[in-house]
Order: C-alpha cells, then structure tokens, then sequence
C-alpha cells in the first residue's frame, strides 16, 4: 500500500517475504528468537545507513527550556541545537560546540555526559534536534498459521509485582472467582492496584489508562471483558457496546499502552478478545484468544506485529533481501536467486540514497523500543 511516496508493511510480512527468498518453506523453519534478532539486525544496518546519509530522514526536535537538561532517553545522535522562535516560518540560529574553556559563551551549546548545557536557553527559544535510537520490531508468532485450540475458560491474574488488581462495580470488588467475572468487568468503574502492605497511599489508580478510548452516544461506550496481570504487564481486551468491536492491548511497568492486532495485515482490525495471557521472551508465545469472527480459539505470540514505514520500496526491498540471505546461509543453501536479488537491492537503495536525501519517514513501532525496556 504506498502513501505519500512511501509504504507500510508489518515485520510478518517481512519475515514472510524473507523466507519466500530463501526458498524456505517453512514459516517456523527458525526459532523466534533468532528471527527477531535477524530482522532487527537487517534494520539497524539500513537505519545506520540512512542516518549517515541524511540524520533528517529520522530526526525528531524538542524544545529545550532549561539551561541544564539531561538527553532524552531514547537519543542516538544530536544534530543540532538551535535557537528560534518557532519551528516553523522563521529562520533557525545553529549554535556551536562549545569546549570546555567557553561553556558560557553565548551561541553555544555543551553536552557532558547525558546532560546538555546551553545558556541561551534562559532567554531564548530553544530547540535540539537528535535521531533516536533504532525502534526495535516484532512480529506476533503464529499470526499467519494460528494454532487451534479447544473452548478455554478465561484465566485472571490478579498479582502484579507488589500490588494486587482490584476492579469495583459500582463499590463492589469484582470476584475474579465467580462464573461471572465477565459480566462483572462489563460494568466495572474503578480499576485499581492495590498496595499489598494495606497503605492505601501506594495504591495506584489505572482506571483512565484502562478505559482510554473515547465514549460517545453516537459510537457507543468501551467496556471492560477481560484483564489480567503477568508483571510487568497487564492485558486488557474492551468491547464497544454498540458494534460489538474488541480492541486488545497491554500496558506495562510505565503505563504505556500498546495495541496487540496480531490479524492486522491482512487490512482487518480482528475480533480478538484475550482468554488467558502471559509473555515469553524465549518462545514469543504467550496468549490465547477467541476470535469472534470465526467463534476460534487460537494460540499466538504475545508481541504485537510492528508496523514499519519505509521512505520508500527500495528499503523494504533490500531489508527483505538482506533477511533472505541471512536465512538462506544458516539453512545452508547459498542460493545464487538470493543472492542476486541482494546486489540488485543494494544497487537499488544506494541509488535512492544519491538521489533522495528529504524523502525518509520515521518507522511507526506499536510498541516501545525493546522487550528489555518493558522489564
């Protein structure tokens, strides 16, 4: 699907089209690990390639209000650090790297450690550019050959690290015990996590991160059907009451919200609701859902499938060919296709890359950077 010069594809498709290549015709011919850490691999290296050409192609810009400001945490590289008054229809005054003799020096800027300095900030507008880390991606195991299970009851994990969940309808706890814990959760009003040592002052309030889209008459109002915890995650599946629509997603440690649409890419939003959840680093396995569109049960991989945005076909082409080579020489079969395909890609992107230095887009991840940073 192309949009606005460029195109959108998820990491199964990748991993997909990669072991086609390599003529591998198993979709499990390699651990989940190993594909993982192969696709990611094959991305850095174009990732570092583009930003060498161009560090535009995936920059971001944040203001920057103090003189003393620790880096964000997700910077890879700086820029540039500039004065303005706003981004945008006013010219930009780069400032210099200063050195350790003229770090008050106005018109300049100084970074020591994961701190950054710069004076002007006190009275100017000011801003630094940086390219962020590589955006780590995943894809859902499974998502394309779901294993069928039978009719399973929902399982509720309560325990989370040293809190316990707790959900009230209306100013009565939600017995996860009961046969009808879903009926329960469809009219719950308050989710909490409660401190296990009784101090109500600990106890965190997550009902807003729970409940986070948006109710309305005309569209109908999210219900909660299913959570359940596995520190440091919690899974959640809502129902509209209106269209009958689930959307399945998991926050972790921090509250960050990832959305979990194993079926996306076949242009379908899927009618998944979680039964039982967990996650596996090892395996990539995790998860079981009933999809309602077929009344199934499946068992699949907990991670979502990334979408990735290219700048355009020429870097999904060679990604796709990098992957198949990799794949093709661990199943020992140096295949002269595969490799032909790969000079072709390669001479394809470094020509992109001669021409094109202001067409990049960033890579859209549906979840954060690395499953580390979950834990």
């Amino acid at each position: 699907m192309m949009l606005n010069n460029g195109l959108k594809i998820y990491a199964s498709d990748v991993i997909l089209a990669a072991q086609r290549l390599a003529h591998i015709k198993s979709d499990n011919a390699f651990p989940y690990q190993d594909c993982v850490t192969y696709l990611n691999d094959a991305w850095q290296d174009i990732y570092g390639r583009l930003e060498n050409i161009d560090p535009g192609f995936f920059s971001k810009v944040v203001r920057v209000t103090r003189d003393l400001t620790k880096l964000p945490s997700d910077l890879r590289n700086v820029v540039c650090v500039f004065t303005a008054p706003q981004l945008a229809g006013t010219n930009r005054h780069a400032l210099r790297s200063s050195g350790t003799g003229d770090m008050a020096a106005p018109g300049t800027y100084h970074i020591s450690g994961n701190e950054l300095y710069v004076p002007d900030a006190r009275n100017r507008t000011t801003w630094l550019e940086y390219v962020p880390n590589c955006p780590y991606i995943f894809y859902t195991l499974y998502n394309r050959n779901p294993i069928v299970k039978d009719e399973t009851r929902p399982v509720y994990k309560t325990a989370y690290g040293v809190y316990t969940l707790t959900c009230f309808s209306g100013d009565i706890a939600v017995e996860f015990s009961a046969d009808d814990v879903r009926e329960q959760l469809l009219h719950s009003t308050k989710i909490i996590l409660r401190h296990n040592s009784g101090n109500a002052h600990f106890d965190r309030d997550i009902t807003q991160l729970v409940k986070c889209y948006e109710d309305s008459a005309e569209e109908g109002t999210w219900q909660l059907c299913y959570i359940s915890c596995d520190w440091p995650y919690i899974f959640i599946t809502l129902v509209n009451e209106l269209s009958n629509e689930y959307r399945c997603f998991f926050l972790n440690a921090s509250g960050e919200h990832t959305d979990y649409r194993p079926f996306a890419y076949n242009g379908r939003p899927g009618m998944l609701e979680y039964v039982e959840t967990g996650w596996n680093d090892n395996n990539g396995l995790g998860v079981t859902v009933l999809d309602h569109s077929t009344n199934s049960y499946f068992q699949l991989g907990w991670t979502p499938d990334t979408l990735i945005s290219y700048p355009a076909p020429e870097v999904s082409r060679l990604l796709i060919a990098k992957l198949a080579a990799r794949f093709a020489a661990l199943n020992e079969s140096e295949l002269t296709s595969t490799q032909m395909e790969l000079a072709a890609a390669t001479y394809s992107f470094e020509a992109y890359a001669d021409k094109n230095k202001a067409g990049a887009k960033r890579i859209e991840n549906v979840n954060p950077a690395t499953i580390a940073d979950f834990l």
